[in-house]
């Protein structure tokens, strides 16, 4: 949060009119269970891990393919792939609200971008879809 009040504080001195305005992204998976939400995030952390950690990019793997994986990595690529699990928001409708409430208030944001990465497009539209109920 400090990056946000040093840039609107920024904005203000440099004498822009209007108010400064500041926007969020999160990466994540919304689905009806915590479970569901892991397991169709994995392959999103796996493959953030093997590129970073790996140098290897390669397709999205299946969440079964990528949990088997997942299970192989030494303890500092699986640090870092729980690292990656950790910074998105991975859960049900309600820890969304709760998640997106709490970084709106923290970065004094009103615009929050999402990007999911899942392995099959209808688990990604089906997250979109949780997500847009929840701010229709």
């Amino acid at each position: 949060p400090s990056v946000v009040q040093a840039y609107k504080s920024a904005w203000r001195a440099s004498g822009h009119s209007g108010e400064p305005k500041a926007s969020l992204a999160v990466a994540g998976v919304c689905a009806d269970t915590q479970e569901e939400a892991e397991y169709l995030a994995t392959p999103a952390a796996l493959w953030k891990t093997m590129v970073f950690r790996q140098g290897r990019r390669e397709l999205v793997k299946h969440p079964d393919v990528a949990r088997d994986l997942a299970a192989q990595l030494n303890a500092s690529d699986k640090a870092f792939f729980d690292a990656v699990l950790n910074s998105m928001i991975v859960g049900s409708v309600s820890h969304w609200e709760q998640r997106l409430e709490t970084l709106a208030s923290a970065y004094d944001c009103e615009e929050i971008g999402i990007l999911t990465v899942t392995h099959d497009a209808a688990d990604r539209l089906a997250s979109y879809e949780r997500l847009a109920a929840l701010i229709a």
